[in-house]
């Protein structure tokens, strides 16, 4: 096991929004252990905030849109793979605006805004998935399979 991950400081940036065209400001910042990733619309009354799993998917045409009653967060993508990939479990991040910033359609900007933020370890292990014994879904000739292995890594095949 390994311990969660957050920030230890506050970062902000600024990009446009590729759908609607507005300058949008986008700010990250520490979360406790077991926030996970959640999004706050400040431009919004009672800011409301959006927590990025599965559940909170609303839509899924040319970008991913998350939503939680009337507020919705779009091309939230690179952010979100630019956190997973640099191990981050908790984060609150801030956006004025109906999308996250396109800037240059990579996640190499949100990689280096949570180089700068620096990356903390915090005091709660993650929660992880344990495979135990294998397990497959098959629709058509598409196939799933998930298997457990001796030693902990990933193996795409």
């Amino acid at each position: 096991m390994s311990p969660q991950r957050t920030i230890q400081e506050t970062q902000r940036c600024e990009g446009l929004g590729v759908r609607y065209g507005n300058l949008i400001t986008l700010g990250i910042h520490p979360a406790p252990p077991d926030s996970g990733v959640v999004f706050i619309r400040t431009d919004l009354e009672g800011k409301p905030s959006i927590k990025a799993n599965i559940a909170s998917v609303v839509d899924t045409r040319n970008a991913t849109t998350i939503g939680s009653g009337e507020a919705t967060v779009s091309i939230v993508e690179h952010l979100m793979a630019a956190a997973r990939g640099m191990g981050i479990d908790n984060l609150f991040v801030e956006v004025d605006g109906p999308e996250v910033p396109l800037m240059d359609g990579s996640a190499a900007p949100f990689i280096k805004l949570f180089r700068k933020a620096k990356i903390v370890y915090q005091d709660r292990e993650r929660n992880c998935i344990v495979i135990k014994k294998p397990v497959e879904f098959r629709d058509g000739d598409r196939m799933v399979r998930l298997e457990p292995l001796s030693k902990p890594r990933l193996r795409i095949s």
